[in-house]
């Protein structure tokens, strides 16, 4: 923001003290926001899982594949990968930590975090030479 006391100031301390503020600003950002890793489930994992999850006969109706009332807790929670400070696994989120998110959360980041989780399902790892395509 640019006040009367930043016109006085030479360019090049604004710039320092708009860099300043932007570090204390990310600093304090990181500390409040937590990162979450997800991992890609085998086929009959993720299969079972969704069929642990049917839809009712009128989501069905609506076309959806799976429940999405329970779905999304289920797969983040499976998908959900924690480690330790040495770097290995842990257990990870269970399911009731995944819906208090999902449902404690603005819609938007609700939505991010079921996306972010599922989009780690459609990840292609293979080419098509290595399929035998090319």
């Amino acid at each position: 923001m640019l006040t009367a006391s930043n016109r006085e100031r030479p360019a090049g301390s604004v710039l320092e003290a708009a860099e300043a503020e932007l570090v204390a600003a990310q600093e304090a950002f990181d500390e409040v926001s937590v990162t979450l890793s997800f991992r890609s489930l085998p086929r009959p994992a993720l299969d079972g899982l969704i069929r642990q999850h049917p839809p009712t006969e009128d989501q069905a109706e609506d076309g959806d594949a799976w429940n999405p009332t329970s779905f999304p807790a289920a797969l983040v929670s499976v998908a959900h990968v924690e480690r330790n400070d040495d770097g290995r696994e842990v257990d990870g989120m269970r399911v009731q930590e995944a819906r208090d998110l999902l449902d404690g959360w603005p819609v938007a980041e609700s939505n991010s975090l079921f996306a972010a989780a599922w989009q780690a399902q459609q990840i292609n790892r293979a080419t098509t030479s290595e399929l035998g395509k090319g």
